[in-house]
C-alpha cells in the first residue's frame, strides 16, 4: 500500500502533501475499521469511576473500565451473541485476539479464551463497548451503563 502510494503521488513533502496523506490515511482506516468511525457514546466518563453495566436486562456491577469491558464481553459471550471468533477477529483485529499467551500484558482472556485488549481510556472501552454491542446486533437501548 505505502510503496503504491508514493510512486503514484509526487515526493514532495510540503504541509499540503503531509495534510492529504494524513486525509488518506484516516479514510482507509475508517474504510477498513467503519465501527471506528462514530464518536463514541462517552462524553464526561473520563475520570469517572463505572458502577454497572446491564445488558437485555441483566444488571452487573463494575469496578472499574477495563471490568466493564471484560463483563461485557463475557456477558456477549454468555448470551451466545459473541460466538465466532474469525467474525470478531476480523472486525476488531488486534483488540481481540486468539492466543497471547507470550505477552497477555495489555490484554485478558475472557470465558470464550479469547484475549481481549484492555490498555484503553475511559472514552474507549466504551467505545468498544458499543461497538461490540452493534457488531452482537445489541441496540442502545439494549444495554447501558452507569458510572459516578
Amino acid at each position: 500500500m505505502n510503496a503504491k502510494y508514493f510512486v503514484n503521488h509526487d515526493a514532495i513533502w510540503n504541509e499540503d502533501a503531509i495534510s492529504r496523506r494524513a486525509n488518506y490515511l484516516a479514510d482507509l482506516i475508517i474504510e477498513t475499521w467503519p465501527a471506528f468511525s462514530e464518536p463514541p457514546r462517552s462524553e464526561g466518563v473520563k475520570g469517572k469511576t463505572p458502577l454497572t453495566l446491564t445488558v437485555r436486562g441483566k444488571r452487573m456491577s463494575v469496578q472499574s473500565w477495563r471490568g466493564m469491558l471484560m463483563r461485557m464481553v463475557n456477558c456477549l459471550h454468555d448470551l451466545e451473541l459473541l460466538t465466532d471468533f474469525d467474525d470478531a477477529h476480523r472486525e476488531f483485529e488486534w483488540w481481540i485476539e486468539k492466543d497471547k499467551a507470550d505477552s497477555p500484558k495489555y490484554y485478558r482472556e475472557s470465558s470464550a479464551g479469547w484475549w481481549i485488549y484492555i490498555n484503553l481510556t475511559a472514552e474507549q472501552v466504551v467505545r468498544f463497548c458499543k461497538n461490540l454491542a452493534e457488531h452482537c446486533g445489541l441496540s442502545d437501548d439494549e444495554w447501558s451503563f452507569t458510572y459516578e
